[in-house]
């Protein structure tokens, strides 16, 4: 109603669906923090999260000074409770939840897989939501959730489930067990700087620089990423090697930073890795160093 103090429902809905990402998630467990990075660090990562989300959400009036010490009790509660192992298991009510959404989901044409928003607007939205929100509050194991969004993937691809399920696999990576990190950095005159190649026991991870200049605000699309094309990668040995994806960002400045995945990991028998982005080519001296450059 205008002129109401009330708070507006989505925007409450919103809040206390942040909220409960910001205290719910049940610990961590250790094998899954990412390399070189320890509990501790996530743990006070997740407790400034939260204090300026209810700091922020008081401001605003979507939720009062009770919410938030009960929003912090549950915070505490959780951050006591034991991390899940691979004997949890997630709640009968959940399953029944999921496996009703799912049936909801009907296959997709390839064409509209690539739609993220009109994908999240129908049936699986509504999975996914249901999903997500049933995991952050522990009702499903990580490694059901896996395997929910396997089940998805072959809903969505209907009767070509079996080949994109082999797809899957070819191209699945973890990225655990950091072996090695090459270090450049090696500039191209095109901007295009390769920084570093980290070796993990299943892929090869890139990471890369190149000159970006923000687009006027105002424009449309004036955030898109920056084209660049996905790396041929090659050995002295013969290895075959896939691109599986990447990512990248900017601050508004004046550089993109991103990084590709490459699999596999090159074998320890090879010397030296021969890596292009379209006209610009990179070697990376995969030999123990002395007094040559890893990178050039």
């Amino acid at each position: 109603m205008e002129g109401s103090d009330e708070p507006p429902v989505l925007a409450r809905s919103r809040a206390e669906r942040y909220l409960a990402q910001a205290a719910l998630r049940p610990p961590m467990e250790d094998e899954r923090l990412p390399p070189g990075v320890d509990r501790e660090a996530v743990d006070r990562q997740r407790w400034i999260a939260l204090e300026t989300a209810l700091s922020v959400y008081r401001d605003l009036g979507l939720i009062s000074a009770a919410d938030a010490d009960e929003w912090r009790r549950l915070a505490e509660a959780v951050a006591r409770s034991e991390p899940k192992t691979a004997s949890s298991e997630s709640s009968p009510r959940a399953r029944r939840l999921l496996d009703e959404r799912i049936e909801e989901v009907e296959p997709v044409g390839e064409d509209e897989t690539r739609d993220a928003s009109r994908l999240m607007r129908g049936p699986y939205g509504r999975f996914m939501t249901a999903l997500t929100v049933a995991s952050l509050i522990g009702e499903v194991d990580a490694r059901d959730a896996e395997s929910w969004q396997e089940r998805l993937a072959d809903r969505v691809a209907g009767e070509r489930a079996e080949e994109y399920r082999l797809e899957r696999e070819r191209t699945r990576f973890a990225l655990p067990d950091l072996r090695r990190v090459l270090p450049g950095p090696a500039t191209r005159p095109s901007g295009l700087t390769l920084v570093s190649a980290e070796l993990y026991a299943d892929a090869c991870l890139l990471c890369w620089v190149r000159p970006y200049e923000p687009p006027d605000p105002a424009a449309a699309h004036a955030f898109r990423a920056p084209e660049i094309p996905d790396p041929v990668v090659e050995d002295d040995v013969g290895t075959e090697y896939l691109s599986v994806g990447g990512g990248g960002g900017t601050g508004m400045g004046a550089t993109w930073h991103g990084s590709t995945v490459v699999l596999p990991t090159p074998p320890k028998v090879a010397r030296e890795l021969t890596v292009r982005f379209g006209d610009d080519r990179f070697v990376v001296d995969l030999r123990e160093q002395g007094t040559r450059p890893p990178m050039r």
